[in-house]
């Protein structure tokens, strides 16, 4: 199972829960935050990073 297909699983108290904070952030899971990108984001404000963690498996 991907993330993508966990995500689609959830109930509306999961999912609100996840985009509230439960979801990864760009500090997370993306070197570049670190050293701050807000104004010059490579990955289109992390919708790249997020679309390919919403590829991987479960606990990837």
């Amino acid at each position: 199972m991907t993330n993508g297909d966990w995500v689609r699983g959830m109930n509306d108290e999961q999912l609100a829960f996840f985009i509230n904070i439960g979801r990864p952030n760009c500090n997370d899971i993306c070197e570049d935050a670190k050293s701050g990108c807000a104004f010059g984001c490579k990955h289109h404000c992390g919708e790249d990073v997020l679309r390919e963690w919403l590829k991987r498996k479960v606990g990837d």
